[in-house]
């Protein structure tokens, strides 16, 4: 049974699947939206995709065919969900 991933950002709940703003000036930068695709234990940090992919990762002396997309490790204080 899954545990309970929810938490209260700075405006709004914010869990699993849920659709988030960046509200703080961050590395990432201000007003991007994702998806909240994994939390924390301490649910303090949210990892959060913004559908940026990496491609040609190295992995066994070759290079992958496909590409996977990039997420973000972001304390979920500088998060708003959107609805």
């Amino acid at each position: 049974m899954e545990r309970e991933t929810e938490t209260q950002g700075a405006s709004g709940l914010v869990i699993k699947g849920a659709t988030v703003k960046v509200i703080a000036s961050w590395q990432i930068g201000y007003g991007r939206t994702g998806t909240v695709v994994r939390m924390s234990r301490d649910r303090q940090k949210a990892d959060v995709d913004f559908g940026e992919f990496v491609s040609g990762l190295i992995r066994g002396g070759g290079t992958t065919g496909g590409s996977i997309e990039k997420v973000w490790r972001i304390p979920v204080k500088d998060l708003e969900a959107v609805a």
